[in-house]
């Protein structure tokens, strides 16, 4: 883990007794109590906090919240990947964010209590249907092939249900309204949240061709924060450009732009292209956000652990056949 002592939060698959588990919940009796058991456990009362998509907006959101709260901060520096922070230009899933469409589904999530992964796959499959959907279609049912054995396929094809209201959050707080961006624009615990309340430093990791969080809308996001923010763009998509071993040597990014630049075209022309990955990079930047000394690996006691890795939360699976078949 190249020095770092690597704490993981895994996400319960929602059913509907989690149905009014609004998107701040899970800021507040997720990220906030995760970091504090980290403290519990290891004595260390600040952390390296990295967030991923949906992952990246909730720890935005705990950071400004504890401030606003007045709260210990435990955070010492933020690492987003492909989150958006802005809803302006939401990209491609834009086609989906109108009063009409957003009101059917929260009809929907109100009778069953939860949006169910599988028909969030199939969306998010159909924005690139040449490649994720026709592709397999033809290959696998008219030609009877078999899938390759590709384990960030098999990750992406293993879904997770969203709670009712934290899916109508998402859609109609941020996505419709693009409140997240505005000071107070959204409470949680009727606290207002002002993402220009952060101010430590901040790591943007987003992806050229990613389809789901567009990187020129990523990139304005950034400009919300108050901290020192340091912004490179990967190649490849929403998650081949995050999962990237060095070994590979496969895609590479560009970085060292001028954070202050009017817009993403305007920064990407400041920066420089390296080849490789990201990996070292980030590593890199880590390392100057922390100035105690390096400390042996951590062995955490197995009374601390409920269960082990990778608990049992990772286990549960959707149901195979499609939720627009279930739904017919």
């Amino acid at each position: 883990a190249q020095g770092h002592s690597v704490f993981m939060v895994s996400w319960v698959n929602p059913d509907e007794s989690l149905a009014e588990y609004e998107f701040g919940h899970y800021a507040t009796r997720g990220v906030i109590p995760a970091l504090e058991r980290i403290e519990e456990l290891t004595g260390e009362q600040h952390v390296n906090a990295i967030g991923y998509c949906v992952g990246g907006m909730l720890l935005s959101t705990a950071a400004a919240y504890m401030v606003s709260k007045r709260m210990k901060q435990r955070i010492k520096s933020m690492t987003l990947l492909t989150t958006m922070l802005e809803f302006s230009d939401p990209g491609e899933i834009g086609v989906f964010i109108n009063e009409p469409t957003i009101s059917a589904i929260e009809s929907q999530n109100k009778i069953r209590g939860y949006m169910d992964g599988r028909l969030i796959e199939s969306t998010f499959s159909l924005l690139r249907e040449n490649s994720l959907f026709w592709n397999y279609y033809v290959k696998n049912y008219l030609k009877g092939e078999s899938p390759l054995d590709f384990d960030l396929l098999y990750w992406n094809s293993d879904s997770t249900n969203i709670a009712a209201a934290c899916h109508n959050d998402i859609l109609r707080k941020l996505y419709l309204n693009d409140l997240l961006k505005e000071p107070k624009g959204i409470e949680v615990d009727g606290i207002g949240i002002d993402l220009s309340k952060i101010k430590m430093p901040v790591y943007f990791l987003s992806a050229k061709d990613d389809h789901i969080a567009g990187w020129e809308s990523t990139f304005a996001g950034s400009q919300h924060l108050k901290g020192k923010v340091t912004f490179v763009l990967g190649e490849s998509g929403h998650i081949a450009g995050v999962i990237n071993p060095p070994a590979k040597n496969k895609y590479g990014y560009w970085a060292g732009g001028d954070i202050n630049a009017q817009d993403a075209k305007t920064w990407v022309k400041s920066a420089e292209h390296h080849t490789g990955s990201w990996w070292p990079h980030w590593q890199q930047w880590s390392e100057q956000q922390n100035t105690a000394d390096f400390v042996p690996a951590r062995e955490v006691s197995k009374e601390a652990s409920l269960t082990a890795a990778p608990g049992t939360y990772v286990l549960q699976k959707l149901p195979l056949e499609s939720a627009m078949e279930e739904a017919s």
